[in-house]
């Protein structure tokens, strides 16, 4: 959570010296000459990030307000002529929130005469009236309001209700008020959330049940008089709720059971939970918000949620709870899924430590058994691989395996590949991965030195269009270095493919020749008959005519002088692919890079 404090906090009114207040108070109280009609706020919060915001409630809304901006600023207010409360919000980064209240009281005009006896003009008074009720009243003569002589300052003033300062508290803070009248009389108190008023007391407390802006009102009744009444505003602020969750693993499914608690008594909430296995659900939540009035206790809740996991291991579970003014809790736990018991319960075709039939368990799971105790063929589109520490003989196959059933890589015909940086470098290019023997392998040279980490991204979309793999690796190259970078790409059907990359960094040579910028091999290995596409560029800083020469070992290359063309494999085993550049017929300026292949002669993609 950021820090919502202020730093500094000042008022500027005309005739009035500029006031600087205490930013450690929230609530500060001042009076202001006859006929002010603007004032400078100026708030700087502590945090630099913060938002501050100002607003002025009229009663019945919003008056007026805005924003002073990120890091604060000043504003110009315009003040009613019959005081008013200015909230500054401070909204740091984090959701934490804190309000400054200064409430601006008018001193009474001159000429107006004061309740309390004091000299006509002085205003020395705390209530101004201009007529003579109630003004000359002798509040314990038994009759009221008939202006029947001075008013005794010892005695009780009938007109005086004070409900108290303005308020800033939390959800579920039980709010304690101090009214004040001076007289004998009946008072009320309406706590502005449409509970029934409160008599008897001038020290209520009260608890609201959601968060918002509330008129709280003080109404005095003075025994055969008229009424009279004083207003303060309570802001209520949203609190995050609190939350506690478990979790209970049956083999590889797993329940999760939370209870939360919200000071806001009429918050809703919706949860969520993250299995940490890519996949996210809804929990079911359980609650009845109560209210007006609230609680201290608040409101408490509770949420549910069961996963199956496909394969066994460990996995991060987040428990996420969210209330209705977007305030949100998040609780962490761990799951240690258990894929097998080493016995195939009665009714499972998968060892994954239950009885439950299809539930699908697989990668991870010993799904056969070798010896006599179970003996499964693998699903569709899975392969079983031997368990090396069963008596299984592996050549059993499918049929009757002691092994683990593992997912049939998919088929891939092309593999995408993309090479990026934060220099704004973004080379693309396709594998075309569709010939036996092919794999999802390419080199790629004229990288900047120095510019690094590069980031190596390669994609495929099984020929089905049913899988999709993805994987990549950072490197670093080096000028005139070929390096490789390993690259597993994973699929969405638990498979693994592998893909291969070596990396050239460029090696400029600056000595008016031509030279290599990049050179394109892929893939680097296919089977025997079939074709690796190559292309190159170069460039002369002297607008020189540029020649090219391809040659290749074990293979035959379709055009040697084009800067795209292709390598035939004709002979299985390692071979080489030489690319040369040069301006002046290879006479001496001559620029190259060698590039290491492989002709197969066994089937097989990527």
């Amino acid at each position: 959570m950021g820090d919502t404090s202020l730093a500094s906090l000042e008022l500027q009114v005309s005739g009035v010296n500029r006031l600087v207040f205490d930013p450690a108070l929230r609530v500060y109280d001042l009076w202001l000459p006859a006929g002010t009609t603007e004032g400078t706020v100026r708030a700087v919060p502590t945090d630099p990030l913060a938002r501050v915001t100002w607003y002025v409630p009229d009663g019945a809304g919003m008056l007026a307000g805005g924003s002073l901006g990120v890091g604060g600023g000043e504003v110009t207010v315009d003040l009613p002529p019959d005081g008013f409360a200015l909230y500054i919000g401070v909204f740091p980064p984090g959701g934490a929130t804190n309000t400054y209240i200064i409430n601006m009281n008018p001193v009474c005009p001159q000429g107006d005469v004061c309740a309390n006896g004091g000299v006509p003009g002085t205003c020395s008074g705390d209530v101004c009236v201009t007529s003579c009720v109630p003004t000359a009243e002798v509040c314990d003569d038994g009759v009221d309001n008939d202006c029947d002589g001075p008013v005794d300052l010892d005695d009780d003033d009938c007109t005086t209700v004070e409900a108290g300062s303005d308020q800033a508290v939390d959800e579920g803070v039980s709010v304690q008020f101090f009214g004040e009248v001076r007289c004998a009389c009946d008072y009320q108190w309406d706590f502005g959330d449409g509970t029934a008023p409160e008599t008897g007391t001038l020290t209520p407390t009260h608890v609201y049940a959601d968060d918002g802006f509330y008129d709280v009102t003080l109404t005095m009744t003075p025994s055969g008089g008229p009424s009279y009444s004083d207003a303060l505003d309570v802001m209520v602020q949203n609190v995050v709720p609190t939350l506690a969750a478990s979790l209970d693993v049956s083999g590889n499914q797993v329940t999760v059971v939370g209870t939360f608690n919200d000071p806001g008594t009429l918050d809703t909430h919706v949860a969520s939970i993250d299995w940490g296995d890519g996949e996210n659900s809804a929990a079911a939540v359980t609650e009845s918000p109560f209210g007006p009035p609230g609680a201290t206790s608040g409101l408490d809740g509770s949420l549910t949620g069961s996963h199956v996991y496909t394969n066994g291991g460990t996995y991060t579970v987040a428990v996420t709870v969210e209330d209705d003014d977007f305030g949100v809790v998040t609780d962490t736990l761990v799951a240690n899924v258990d894929c097998g018991n080493g016995v195939l319960d009665a009714g499972e075709d998968c060892d994954d430590g239950n009885n439950v039939d299809g539930d699908g368990c697989n990668a991870d799971c010993t799904y056969q058994f070798c010896g006599g105790i179970a003996e499964v063929p693998c699903p569709d589109n899975f392969v079983c691989v031997d368990d090396p520490s069963d008596a299984c003989d592996p050549t059993m196959g499918g049929a009757d395996c002691g092994g683990f059933c593992e997912p049939v890589p998919p088929t891939v015909d092309e593999v995408d590949w993309a090479i990026t940086n934060l220099y704004g470098l973004d080379w693309q290019d396709t594998i075309n991965t569709s010939s036996p023997g092919s794999t999802a392998s390419f080199e790629v040279y004229g990288l900047p030195p120095g510019q690094g980490p590069y980031l190596v991204e390669l994609f495929a979309v099984s020929v089905d269009q049913q899988v999709t793999c993805y994987g990549f690796a950072e490197v670093d190259v080096e000028a005139g270095v070929a390096t490789i970078v390993d690259v597993t790409l994973d699929c969405s059907n638990g498979a693994l493919l592998t893909g291969v990359v070596r990396v050239g960094g460029f090696n400029g040579n600056g000595n008016g020749c031509a030279q290599l910028v990049r050179v394109l091999v892929r893939p680097l290995q296919t089977s025997v008959g079939n074709d690796i596409d190559l292309s190159v560029q170069a460039f002369d800083e002297e607008g020189d005519s540029i020649q090219f020469i391809w040659a290749g070992t074990g293979g035959s290359i379709a055009d040697p002088t084009a800067a795209d063309t292709t390598y035939t494999c004709i002979e299985d085993g390692d071979h080489t692919i030489t690319i040369a550049v040069s301006d002046d017929d290879f006479d001496v300026c001559v620029d190259q890079w060698t590039v290491l292949v492989t002709c197969v002669e066994a089937n097989g993609g990527p």
